[in-house]
């Protein structure tokens, strides 16, 4: 019996020097792990890279936009969808608000609509080059502006103040103000200070900035921009066709040119 039991025991001593334990990764268990951590990691660089394109696009506000050098196509294109066909277009009704600031002549057939927020800082690139288009085709042109303020703590104030401005026929002159010395607004007394070099008073200013009276302009404004698909600002619509981002005065010029041949000399 003792002799059975130590044959034993040796045999299961033997058996057990033989065996040799599977590494964690050798096992079902562990090669499973290790295929979800290599596709959480593959995840991870992919959202990285999605989230850095991402980033790019937002600094170069190419948020679904028409590119900065607009093809000869493009030009076409654009200049074919602002003939007087396009009146029943839906963008124009939503967009074209005629009780918002406005510059040129309200009977022309083209009409722009910019959605611009006064601290963006591609609105202030864009603004010399609108400016521009504002003064030289005046006669041609209707332009509105609709506050889009989503950039800052600080955007909502200066659209009110804007408005208030709009009451005493300052507006235009403190729009030049807001958006030359945008980089320089630091407080209230900055803006009081623009606003007196732009001829406003005051204590008007104050009083309007004080109530309520545009909550629901700007709340419309903002509805209207998203209902449009907005998606940073400035974005345009030339009677109801949008273009995104900064655009440069040559291919505004080419636009608005090849616009107004179209809209004197409709295609039949």
């Amino acid at each position: 019996m003792v002799v059975k039991l130590l044959k034993l025991l040796c045999y299961n001593v033997k058996v057990m020097d033989n065996y040799q334990l599977k590494k964690w990764y050798q096992t079902p268990w562990g090669i499973l792990f290790a295929i979800l951590v290599a596709l959480v990691v593959i995840l991870l660089i992919l959202t990285l890279v999605w989230f850095g394109n991402l980033v790019n696009q937002v600094k170069n506000n190419r948020l679904g936009i028409i590119p900065d050098n607009l093809t000869p196509n493009a030009v076409n294109t654009i200049a074919v969808n602002n003939n007087n066909n396009n009146q029943n277009n839906p963008n124009r009704k939503i967009a074209e608000k005629n009780n918002r600031p406005f510059f040129g002549n309200k009977n022309a057939k083209l009409v722009v609509v910019e959605f611009g927020d006064f601290q963006c800082p591609y609105c202030a690139q864009e603004f010399t080059v609108i400016r521009e288009i504002m003064n030289k085709y005046k006669k041609d042109i209707l332009f509105i502006y609709r506050d889009y303020p989503i950039i800052n703590e600080n955007s909502i104030p200066l659209t009110k103040y804007s408005l208030c401005a709009n009451e005493q026929g300052k507006y235009w002159q403190f729009f030049d103000k807001l958006y030359t010395n945008q980089n320089n607004i630091a407080s209230t007394s900055t803006i009081y200070k623009m606003a007196k070099e732009s001829g406003l008073d005051i204590n008007k200013l104050e009083i309007c900035f004080n109530s309520d009276k545009y909550e629901q302009q700007i709340a419309e404004n903002m509805s209207d921009a998203l209902t449009l698909g907005i998606d940073g600002t400035p974005t345009f619509f030339i009677n109801g066709n949008k273009m995104a981002g900064p655009v440069p005065l040559k291919d505004w010029e080419q636009v608005i040119t090849k616009s107004l041949e179209l809209l004197n000399n409709p295609i039949k």
